[in-house]
């Protein structure tokens, strides 16, 4: 699950065990410019080996990312849409990689 704390401005990643919303990480601190968007998306396998947490960050275009391999989740990973200007990110999604059994991110 993936959930957006308006009080805080951040975005939060969880793992559903079975019993519990478990390993919560944090995916973005600052998503001051995502309010009322999707600006966040999470994919996951049913079986718990693998899963994708992404939220725009910031207010220049800035995209954090999470990988879980089934056990932990991967360092904060970041990237920028687009450097040369401030635009915000408001809509993201994720799928399924068609050729692989990996998944990717659509801005």
């Amino acid at each position: 699950m993936i959930g957006f704390d308006s009080t805080n401005t951040d975005t939060n990643a969880w793992i559903w065990d079975g019993i519990n919303w478990t390993n919560q990480a944090s995916v973005a601190e600052y998503a001051t410019a995502t309010t009322g968007y999707e600006s966040s998306a999470i994919k996951y396998a049913t079986n718990g080996t693998i899963a994708m947490a992404i939220s725009g960050n910031g207010t220049t275009g800035g995209v954090n990312w999470l990988y879980w391999n089934g056990t932990s989740w991967s360092a904060k990973l970041a990237f920028d849409i687009d450097g040369a200007d401030g635009n915000d990110v408001r809509f993201l999604s994720l799928k399924a990689d068609p050729v692989s059994s990996r998944l990717q991110a659509s801005l």
